[in-house]
């Protein structure tokens, strides 16, 4: 079923989008430690140097970080849902700028541009060799951090995707824009509370 998208949204609609955001981060951070504590048993065997190299430690973290956030997003943006958990918690759904459902190549665009800032932060961490990891004993070493471009392009990519969201008139991130998608109110849920309201 097509939704209406309009031509614009008001601006309240960001802050319902980082309430939900930050409701999604939540759950990933739970899933992330769930992760991590299921996989202590198998860090521990393979012993603290292995976090030295970094392409080794940047395929830990995104099989065991990134992979799961992108299966998280598109799957459920891909979905009858349309919406993540926050998102749904929200009132909100993702569709295509002409109303439609978004489908899962769209999705997986979507979630790949949402999360470039992570991802870039990640490989930043990782390689060459991974920061706040000392080389002799794979101790973690606060102490060891060094300057990497990468984080100032993580936080470039972040800073154009927040004033999109402001200054676009259908509040579209980066990610939206890139894939064809626009956030809006789930029709049927706000259409129930002006009935009651």
């Amino acid at each position: 079923m097509a939704v209406t998208v309009p031509t614009a949204l008001p601006a309240r609609i960001v802050l319902r989008r980082g309430v939900a955001y930050a409701i999604d981060i939540a759950l990933a951070y739970g899933a992330f430690v769930g992760i991590q504590t299921a996989l202590t048993p198998l860090r521990s065997r393979l012993g603290p140097l292995w976090m030295t190299s970094g392409p080794p430690f940047e395929g830990y973290i995104f099989l065991t970080i990134s992979l799961p956030i992108w299966c998280y997003f598109t799957l459920c943006e891909g979905s009858r849902w349309q919406a993540t958990v926050g998102k749904r918690l929200l009132g909100l759904q993702v569709v295509t700028v002409a109303g439609q459902r978004v489908g899962w190549g769209r999705a997986l665009l979507r979630t790949a541009v949402k999360l470039l800032p992570w991802d870039i932060a990640h490989l930043t961490v990782a390689l060459p060799t991974p920061l706040f990891i000392d080389p002799e004993t794979g101790a973690l070493d606060w102490t060891r951090g060094d300057f990497r471009l990468g984080f100032l392009l993580a936080y470039a990519v972040l800073a154009l995707t927040l004033v999109a969201v402001v200054r676009t008139p259908r509040r579209q991130a980066l990610h939206d824009l890139a894939a064809g998608t626009v956030v809006v109110p789930v029709r049927d849920r706000d259409e129930r509370a002006e009935v009651a309201g």
